[in-house]
């Protein structure tokens, strides 16, 4: 979370709701623009993202 709040407010994946993958590629786009991430960290946070803000996760329904 630390990494995201540097240029983003939380609401930016509440909203989005996106699945592991696309996740992903949102990060990749991130480092293209100058984020210092590893793989690893790219991974683990898609996954985080995923799994607490995705199309699936009770967070994401609770925000309907």
């Amino acid at each position: 979370m630390s990494k995201c709040f540097q240029c983003h407010g939380e609401k930016m994946w509440k909203d989005l709701k996106q699945d592991r993958r696309k996740w992903e590629g949102v990060l990749y786009r991130m480092v293209g623009r100058g984020a210092l991430w590893t793989e690893d960290e790219i991974n683990t946070m898609a996954v985080y993202l995923a799994t607490g803000f995705g199309p699936q996760s009770e967070k994401a329904a609770g925000t309907k």
